[in-house]
């Protein structure tokens, strides 16, 4: 058995057909594996982490990647700490990743680094530009605890 595609995300679509009929049709969005030797790219606004999780493993398979350009799209934490977990593992000459526009915090961004490190990819450039990354999930937790806290003793 060979795996040629997978299924990335699946989304149903409802249409209105007239009097008061529905008819509903499933989109996939897939991605062939050949396509994935030297480019990953896929900026469709609605891959999050649980498809880059799918995604990530399949990463596993590819020994030439170089490139993966996933901007804009809803990937936080988890999906960047499954991209770095196949980073770390794979042997792939990745040279370039762009995760521009995501939702990764500095956690997210901190795995990244540390797959990175850990592999043997040649990286040159990781952009991640427009994300969450200024705090920690645990400092904005944090934060927004002492603004309550604050918050109520003003009441007093």
């Amino acid at each position: 058995c060979r795996l040629e595609e997978f299924v990335v995300s699946a989304q149903i679509k409802e249409k209105k057909t007239g009097q008061n009929r529905v008819s509903k049709t499933e989109e996939h969005n897939c991605v062939a594996v050949n396509e994935i030797r030297t480019l990953a790219e896929l900026r469709v606004d609605f891959l999050a982490d649980p498809e880059i999780i799918i995604m990530s493993e399949v990463l596993l398979l590819s020994t030439s990647l170089r490139t993966i350009e996933l901007k804009k799209n809803r990937i936080g934490d988890d999906g960047a700490e499954a991209l770095a977990r196949a980073i770390a593992k794979a042997s792939i000459p990745l040279r370039v990743m762009h995760l521009e526009g995501n939702q990764i915090s500095a956690d997210g961004a901190v795995a990244l680094i540390e797959g990175v490190l850990q592999g043997s990819s040649p990286l040159e450039e990781l952009s991640l530009a427009d994300n969450a990354i200024t705090l920690s999930s645990a400092a904005v937790r944090h934060r927004k605890a002492d603004q309550e806290r604050e918050h109520e003793l003003r009441k007093m």
